[in-house]
């Protein structure tokens, strides 16, 4: 998915939630940050990922984790917290 074709109605407030907590992670039950996307369901990030700054989302149910270069491109692709 690109963020090209990707349209998401997430309010202002959200995307910048979603900004703040991958930029600074903070401690999280269970080690997760869990994420939600209008037509791609669900994933979390590994805190120990975002720490050292590495975006691999990991989607439910078991489908293949996508890499993404900064928060901003997880943001611009769709995903917020949830």
């Amino acid at each position: 998915m690109t963020s090209e074709n990707t349209r998401v109605s997430w309010s202002d407030d959200l995307r910048a939630s979603t900004l703040h907590l991958l930029r600074a992670p903070e401690p999280l039950p269970g080690g997760k940050l869990h994420m939600k996307h209008p037509s791609e369901g669900f994933g979390h990030f590994l805190l120990i990922d975002l720490l050292t700054d590495r975006y691999e989302l990991h989607r439910h149910p078991s489908l293949s984790p996508i890499m993404f270069d900064s928060p901003e491109a997880i943001v611009a692709a769709g995903w917020a917290i949830d």
